[in-house]
């Protein structure tokens, strides 16, 4: 077990108890930590090395969403320093909201669903090709950002790419690295193997994919993940977080084997989870904000 133990922010944003709504946290391009509806409020606790102070500077500002949706998520798009948001208004399920990191602005980009449903999906967001791809029902969907740091004035289309070729009833755990997005626990495969979609393709790669662990197979049970950046390039691993909080298994997708970590201290199911570089955090549904620090160079070696 790697010696690590997930790290508490000292009074870095709000108080857990304080009030909020349905915040996320993601990082910009120069590493800061953004963490987006706490308590009504947006905040940069900069670089890693600055989080042991436990400060924080408000970024709130006009046009932001209230964060009010469900499921709530913040995307990095790397090359547009830009974070994208989906499910941040519950009046507009359907809107991606625009941050605009280098200009810290907001804007909304209108965005039409078809057969999409906003309200039941899981998606990534392709580091290369800016292009969400989003399982909903079943059914894969793509929506391309085009590098957008501020809305257009047309509306964003989903598109229906095809039918996944997994069980009815299937919640989707998806990461993304290499341009390839991941499937785990999918009915049917092996503890520890992995369904494969691959973007530049197109399709679903019909073999699984192992990525045993020094002692055993990671869980076949569901969980959340989040991808770890790289200063240039696409993401070459991911975390794993069992809903149970169990572990934290890092998935390296260049040499098709697992990093076993520790698990965080709290054991929230409803937790979500931004990977930098060389942190993982946990943002938990208490508003609590945690982080893993994470050696890329001993991930590489595994």
């Amino acid at each position: 077990m790697y010696p690590q133990l997930f790290l508490t922010f000292v009074t870095l944003f709000v108080s857990p108890a304080a009030v909020r709504a349905s915040p996320c946290v993601a990082f910009d391009t120069k590493w800061n930590l953004l963490a987006f509806g706490l308590d009504g409020k947006d905040w940069n606790a900069g670089t890693q090395d600055a989080w042991a102070s436990g400060t924080a500077t408000d970024i709130t500002t006009t046009g932001r969403p209230p964060f009010d949706g469900t499921n709530t998520t913040c995307f990095l798009s790397q090359y547009a320093n830009a974070i994208y948001v989906t499910n941040g208004d519950k009046s507009k399920p359907s809107s991606v909201h625009i941050y605009d990191a280098t200009a810290k602005s907001w804007s909304t980009q209108a965005v039409t669903t078809g057969a999409f449903d906003p309200s039941s999906f899981n998606a990534i967001l392709d580091h290369d090709t800016n292009v969400f791809y989003a399982l909903s029902h079943g059914e894969l969907f793509r929506l391309e950002m085009a590098l957008l740091k501020a809305a257009g004035n047309t509306p964003l289309q989903w598109a229906d790419v095809e039918k996944a070729p997994y069980a009815a009833g299937y919640q989707p755990v998806m990461a993304l690295a290499q341009n390839h997005v991941f499937f785990l626990n999918v009915p049917g495969t092996s503890a520890g193997s992995a369904n494969i979609y691959v973007i530049h393709y197109d399709y679903f790669q019909p073999e699984t994919q192992a990525f045993p662990t020094p002692n055993g197979v990671i869980p076949a049970t569901h969980g959340r993940t989040a991808s770890f950046f790289q200063n240039e390039g696409v993401q070459e691993a991911f975390g794993f977080i069992p809903d149970d909080g169990s572990a934290t298994y890092v998935l390296n997708v260049q040499t098709n084997t697992t990093q076993v970590l520790a698990g965080p201290s709290t054991k929230d199911a409803a937790a979500t989870y931004f990977a930098g570089i060389t942190s993982l955090v946990q943002l938990d549904s208490k508003g609590a904000v945690s982080y893993l620090p994470f050696n890329p160079t001993d991930a590489s070696r595994k």
